[in-house]
């Protein structure tokens, strides 16, 4: 049975549809069967982030319109060929709330066929989370350390960890010039404000922005800190005891 993983962020611009599409991207690699699912309905982009925008022709609104089934509307990457995309609409014409629905209940069907389900979920604590968290679904609340994410992280947690989720925290972005300057919080005191314990810690990289631009992965490209610092906080995710890399 695979496991579904909502990846949230309280405040917008930290980096969470990037982190889902790599971490995807990066267990596929390892060989597992992994479906990612734009759960951002107003604002997909997941399609970019993978580059299979020109492969996109049906999206998970046809699928609950019953327009088409999930075969067809689900793409395989072309390159990576255990990573799968469901794509959000490119006009939302239903209820958002119905479709947060849905999305949990085709979610909780495809367990089964892929050891992964990730749900890149929209930024902000909204309701949403009442209806996709749920006991047995873990959640990977992405954060900067910056002081308004990370207020906005801990109380998007809460609400996480109030539906029964399994809540853990990755830090992206991280300058490690400013942090050391105290311009910026460390990494303790990033943990200690969202009150959520520790998966994944990721720098500041050019290349994420210059990769996801392109529809490129990092897996694709040249090895970097944040790449190495991704892997890894994949192999936690799949279990493995791994340390957090060093940068």
């Amino acid at each position: 049975m695979g496991r579904v993983l909502l990846v949230a962020s309280g405040k917008g611009g930290v980096g969470k549809s990037t982190l889902t599409a790599n971490l995807a991207a990066s267990l596929a690699e390892s060989g597992r069967r992994v479906l990612c699912i734009d759960g951002d309905l107003q604002m997909r982009n997941l399609d970019i982030l993978l580059g299979l925008s020109d492969q996109v022709l049906f999206d998970l609104q046809d699928i609950f319109l019953a327009r088409c089934d999930f075969d067809k509307a689900c793409v395989r990457h072309p390159e990576h060929p255990n990573l799968f995309l469901l794509s959000a609409p490119v006009v939302l014409s239903e209820d958002p709330y119905d479709l947060y629905g849905f999305i949990r209940r085709l979610a909780e069907e495809k367990r089964p066929e892929f050891d992964f389900v990730f749900i890149d979920c929209p930024s902000g604590s909204g309701d949403y989370l009442e209806v996709l968290v749920h006991r047995g679904v873990d959640v990977l609340v992405v954060v900067t350390p910056e002081p308004a994410a990370m207020r906005d992280a801990e109380r998007t947690a809460a609400i996480a960890a109030g539906q029964g989720g399994t809540t853990r925290l990755i830090i992206n972005r991280v300058r490690k010039t400013l942090v050391n300057r105290g311009v910026l919080p460390d990494m303790d005191d990033t943990i200690d404000a969202c009150e959520v314990r520790l998966i994944g810690l990721v720098p500041e990289d050019i290349r994420l922005y210059v990769s996801g631009a392109e529809g490129k992965l990092l897996c694709d490209l040249r090895r970097t800190a944040a790449r190495t610092a991704i892997e890894n906080t994949a192999k936690r995710i799949a279990g493995k005891s791994v340390p957090l890399a060093k940068f």
